[in-house]
């Protein structure tokens, strides 16, 4: 197969998800021998030369990729990256009537919702993301696929024994992800917990943890220092206000560690009951967690469900089986 990725997000850090799983995906096919092409914005493309078009992520130009590229080349696969803290009912709402025709005001939702039927295949994360395609936008089962994120990283057979601290990885001052609540927790328990990742405005952030001994920001770190950290933390905390998948966390687990996570959304479906769940707006929820996940271990358990169920052969094997089946039709 000859394969387009076309992006149709913004990307300001280099730990961005979507981008992350885009590089995965095709890593993944072309390991498979299929052909991957990253679309240039400023290059003129022969669009009928590819099998397939996946467009990551509704919203932005959407719109006008699907209503050019359409009539030249009808196979089009959006795989549309939904992170709502809102239901389905509310977004079937917002993409019907968000918009004023007679002032040719157009919103991301009513974009999408205009060339819904144009899209060939809806490639989701989980059954909570494929909701919102099939209640929010009336789309049938049989037009979409569920094809779950997995660790990007390679696994490690090391049995070195766990430290006993908290680690989150994340944009840290993004509200979603929480982490102000998440050091609040910390404080108030006295866990050790430690925060890596890009910080927008770092000083600010420094300063509020700097009175803290128990609190330590350990940088942007490479991969071979976020596998070492994996494999030294006993707990990773993903108590965000809402999230996709959080592939942090799911890399976490594959290295051992159990898993504070919200409640909110897609994320819990990953790890069959075998995950801490927490309310992401109460601190007390989230402390008394962390504590009773140093204590009481899910592992290896855990680790061996994301292994078997999430590791990147059987996400790529399942990504590739479902191009092929509807390409014949």
């Amino acid at each position: 197969m000859k394969i387009a990725f076309i992006n149709n997000f913004t990307i300001v850090t280099p730990t961005n998800g979507i981008k992350t799983q885009a590089m995965m995906w095709k890593k993944g096919l072309e390991e498979r021998g299929h052909e991957v092409n990253l679309i240039e914005p400023w290059k003129t493309n022969d669009w009928r030369e590819y099998d397939y078009i996946i467009i990551f992520k509704y919203g932005t130009a959407l719109y006008e990729y699907v209503r050019t590229i359409a009539p030249l080349n009808p196979n089009i696969v959006l795989a549309p990256i939904i992170d709502s803290n809102y239901s389905p009912r509310l977004f079937y709402l917002t993409c019907k009537y968000l918009k004023v025709d007679a002032l040719r005001l157009r919103s991301n939702y009513s974009d999408l919702y205009k060339i819904k039927d144009q899209i060939k295949l809806y490639l989701v994360r989980s059954e909570y993301e494929k909701r919102f395609i099939t209640e929010g936008l009336g789309i049938a089962e049989e037009r979409i696929k569920i094809i779950p994120l997995s660790s990007r990283l390679p696994l490690s057979e090391s049995k070195q024994p766990k430290e006993n601290f908290c680690l989150h990885v994340s944009i840290l001052d993004d509200k979603r992800k929480n982490v102000k609540k998440l050091i609040a927790a910390a404080v108030k328990y006295r866990f050790e917990l430690k925060l890596a990742g890009y910080i927008h405005e770092p000083q600010n952030f420094l300063k509020g943890i700097k009175l803290y001994p128990n609190i330590e920001y350990v940088g942007i770190l490479s991969d071979d220092e976020l596998c070492q950290y994996y494999q030294r933390a006993k707990v990773f905390a993903l108590p965000s206000t809402y999230e996709g998948v959080g592939m942090a966390a799911l890399e976490a687990a594959a290295y051992g560690c159990d898993i504070v996570m919200t409640n909110i959304g897609a994320p819990k479906e990953y790890y069959k009951g075998l995950a801490y769940l927490v309310n992401p707006n109460d601190v007390d929820d989230i402390g008394k967690s962390v504590l009773k996940a140093m204590e009481h271990s899910n592992q290896p358990t855990l680790q061996q469900y994301i292994i078997e169920n999430f590791h990147i052969s059987n996400c790529m094997s399942l990504l590739e089986k479902t191009l092929y089946s509807i390409k014949t039709k």
